[in-house]
């Protein structure tokens, strides 16, 4: 699958969460903003609902010059290039801000936007340039003048926008993690998958890891994942993860300078008995006894 049609898949996707939708709502309660997600190509998944615009964004998004998206444009750029979160008086006079999205490869997938607001304390346009403004972009407004639109738009506190901030970081979360879930299952073939799952144990085998955590960290189930892993390396997740373990035990009994309950750590064991243990069902001898052999053979 091509990576356009996967960020396609990834809108399709988000588009149906239903968390994504509930917790946009709840920030347009609070403080009266909209959020949306834009890809790398520049397409908004206009997650929000119509009524929830800003009725003087929205007369300015019906201008037949669309000047507040070649704007916008110009920013999103800006945002990628710093890659950090941008906030920005618009075309029109309200306050923006974006938040560029980057893959753990650093890799650019996107930017959540949030804004048509007042920061406290700032000075609104003046009423002759919203309405110069609005002749120049022939933006017309059946709701009311064009003025009185862009003052009735929300204000924000400083510690309010850090919040706003706060919940976009948490909403990328979610939408990475969509991303990589689509692509993990979409792109290359079995055997590619499974050593993606073999270099992250080879990663983190020294660390806490159980089945439940990599299931997770690889969008299965755990029962799911222990099938998976089991029909495509012939031994279960555990036994993989001790017989590596005890590999690399065995290239530091080596180094003399090394006590066992070192290494056991060092090789992310959760005692020193499941240390010897494991390693005297793998290799036929313990630790001490590997050791001397060594010794003797150098």
């Amino acid at each position: 699958m091509k990576i356009r049609n996967i960020e396609e898949q990834v809108f399709l996707e988000l588009g149906k969460e239903d968390k994504f939708i509930e917790y946009h709502n709840i920030i347009y309660k609070l403080i009266g903003v909209v959020v949306d997600f834009v890809n790398i190509e520049g397409k908004a998944m206009n997650i929000l609902p119509r009524e929830h615009l800003n009725k003087y964004c929205a007369a300015f998004q019906n201008s037949p010059n669309s000047p507040c998206q070649l704007h916008t444009n110009k920013f999103l750029l800006e945002a990628r290039h710093r890659q950090q979160v941008l906030v920005y008086r618009c075309y029109a006079g309200l306050t923006d801000l974006i938040l560029p999205l980057y893959d753990s490869e650093k890799n650019y997938v996107g930017s959540l936007t949030a804004g048509q607001f007042f920061v406290e304390g700032e000075e609104p346009c003046s009423q002759e340039f919203i309405e110069e403004l609005g002749r120049k972009e022939r933006v017309e407004s059946e709701d009311a003048p064009l003025y009185e639109l862009y003052m009735a738009s929300p204000t924000l506190k400083p510690r309010q926008i850090e919040g706003l901030i706060d919940f976009l970081r948490n909403i990328g979360e979610m939408i990475l993690e969509a991303r990589s879930k689509i692509l993990f299952w979409e792109r290359g073939n079995a055997a590619e998958r499974i050593q993606l799952i073999r270099d992250y144990i080879h990663q983190n085998y020294m660390k806490s890891l159980n089945v439940e955590k990599v299931a997770s960290r690889f969008f299965l189930s755990p029962n799911h994942f222990c099938r998976y892993f089991k029909k495509s390396t012939g031994v279960t997740f555990v036994e993989y993860l001790n017989l590596y373990r005890v590999k690399k035990a065995e290239e530091l009994l080596c180094n003399r300078a090394l006590g066992s309950m070192e290494i056991s750590i060092r090789c992310g064991f959760g005692s020193i008995s499941q240390f010897y243990r494991h390693f005297k069902q793998i290799k036929g001898v313990s630790p001490n006894e590997l050791r001397k052999k060594l010794k003797v053979e150098k």
